[in-house]
């Protein structure tokens, strides 16, 4: 069969809870009906306006190919999710949309409020959408990200560990979310852990369903790209509690987040540095190929060709 890509632009829909419209890119390498949800926020900078958001995620969808790309090209049968966020860039409206931070979950400025569960409404339409053109779509969705997308992923996935079942993200930065409520004498607030989680979704945190789910984060040992050191990133005191549990050095920090993920046995989280490697996804696609039926479960289908 010929492979086969369809792109679809969804409208904002207040209705349906999202205020941004988003894209779905169906991509077929077989005759299977069987569709695998992978999403992905997009990942476009500094973005003001809705019309910027709309014109520089449409590129990014069909050009740029990040991490979801670059799995949905192993796949059978795919459908990319990727909304149109924008990005606020002025004074105390500077709100990291993209990266899914704090004060991005917890602002109250029209239209970015709770964007987290506009990207949970969009995956409920797209799945209805994706069914009426005839696909039997997957349960769960896999996040994927690179940089502050990578940020979002594991993000979303601990904000909605039900809807998740595996977070592929590059550039992860070596600032992961974490299940626990404290750390070192530390209480972790989101996103850097559950403490205040119940105050935010209104539900208690189904640490079950989180560990379940099977991460693969990766980060280049040349990469020296850190949100850490920027407000729009992260809070100060959020800043100096990553510095205080795991370090300043962000590749100092890579080394101890791996040693807490295996302290906090979550077997199904792994980390890999790669060699030569500055702040891209260059070097995954090996590991990916080798972890494919892991990553993606047994009922979903591969391209055979990979």
């Amino acid at each position: 069969m010929q492979t086969i890509s369809q792109l679809i632009y969804v409208e904002p829909n207040k209705n349906e809870g999202f205020n941004f419209g988003y894209f779905i890119k169906i991509f077929q390498n077989s005759d299977s009906k069987n569709l695998q949800l992978i999403g992905e926020c997009n990942n476009c900078g500094i973005v003001n306006s809705a019309e910027d958001a709309y014109k520089l995620t449409l590129w990014e969808i069909e050009f740029n190919g990040l991490v979801c790309r670059r799995l949905q090209s192993k796949l059978a049968a795919s459908a990319i999710i990727m909304p149109c966020f924008t990005r606020p860039m002025q004074g105390e409206n500077n709100i990291y949309t993209h990266m899914l931070t704090s004060q991005a979950i917890k602002t109250s400025k029209k239209d970015i409020k709770r964007v987290d569960k506009q990207f949970a409404n969009m995956i409920v339409n797209a799945k209805k959408v994706l069914t009426n053109l005839g696909y039997q779509v997957s349960d769960k969705i896999i996040m994927t990200g690179f940089s502050a997308s990578s940020k979002f992923a594991q993000r979303f996935a601990l904000l909605y560990p039900e809807t998740v079942s595996c977070v592929i993200a590059a550039g992860m930065s070596a600032v992961p979310c974490l299940h626990v409520k404290e750390l070192k004498g530390h209480k972790l607030n989101y996103p850097l852990g559950v403490n205040d989680y119940e105050k935010l979704i209104g539900k208690s945190f189904n640490a079950n369903a989180y560990k379940k789910i099977k991460q693969y984060l990766f980060m280049g040992d040349l990469d020296d790209n850190d949100p850490v050191k920027y407000d729009d990133c992260f809070t100060n005191e959020e800043r100096q509690i990553i510095c205080d549990i795991l370090d300043e050095n962000i590749q100092k920090r890579w080394t101890k987040m791996a040693d807490v993920i295996k302290s906090l046995k979550l077997k199904n989280t792994h980390t890999y540095l790669i060699k030569g490697v500055a702040h891209s996804p260059q070097g995954m696609d090996k590991i990916l190929n080798e972890q494919l039926h892991e990553i993606i479960g047994e009922k979903q289908e591969v391209n055979k060709s990979v």
